[in-house]
């Protein structure tokens, strides 16, 4: 029943041993049922996303992300606060870098085939990348081994690992370089290249974990 309520559907699966103890702190509430969780993070969300149409979607992120982001011998300790935050290693916070990756692309008025990317860094080899470009193109290349390593070990702990690190060097990269209003053409195209492929890598590794992207928190 509770699989059902967090959109699991009836599939063949496997069990996986975890660590014995599992803490809630639903306001300092301890061992809170899944009906009573899904209340609690539902009525914080309505509050702090007012308005947003995705709200179920960042519901089931809280919650799903939270639980999976755990090694399986470590105790999980849910604390609602910690688990909406923007900022940190949260479910919230990989939608809220997806929506910016698609707020930039929108913004753009362009397309972009993300297939081109190799290729362009062969034919604009002049380019100076920053040390901010080249610390997202470096995981770009792991994403597979990543996804390969986190279904054989059924640790998706490592799938919410990469991800989260792809979110801080992106928004570091997003800081502190211009991608919009890049002076050059080519590094512009080459900046939206990049965030095209972020979006594209967030995507996939959120559906993996069961949870829905969001174009707009």
């Amino acid at each position: 029943a509770t699989a059902e309520k967090m959109g699991f559907t009836s599939t063949p699966s496997t069990n996986v041993g975890m660590s014995g103890r599992i803490g809630m702190s639903g306001r300092k509430g301890i061992g809170v049922k899944i009906d009573d969780l899904i209340t609690i993070v539902s009525e914080t969300l309505a509050s702090q996303f007012a308005g947003s149409p995705n709200q179920i979607d960042v519901r089931n992120a809280v919650i799903k992300f939270d639980m999976l982001r755990y090694d399986t011998f470590q105790d999980v300790i849910f604390d609602v606060d910690s688990a909406l935050n923007l900022k940190g290693f949260t479910g919230p916070y990989i939608q809220y870098t997806h929506a910016r990756a698609v707020s930039v692309l929108e913004k753009s008025g362009q397309v972009f085939d993300i297939s081109k990317l190799p290729s362009y860094f062969i034919l604009n080899t002049e380019l100076a990348l920053t040390s901010r470009e080249l610390e997202v193109i470096a995981l770009f290349g792991r994403f597979p081994e990543i996804v390969v390593s986190s279904a054989t070990s059924f640790a998706p702990n490592l799938l919410c690992n990469y991800l989260y690190t792809l979110c801080q060097r992106f928004n570091s990269f997003y800081n502190d370089a211009p991608i919009l209003n890049a002076e050059d053409p080519r590094v512009r195209e080459l900046r939206l290249l990049l965030t095209s492929a972020v979006r594209q890598v967030l995507r996939n590794g959120l559906y993996l974990l069961g949870i829905n992207a969001v174009d707009k928190m």
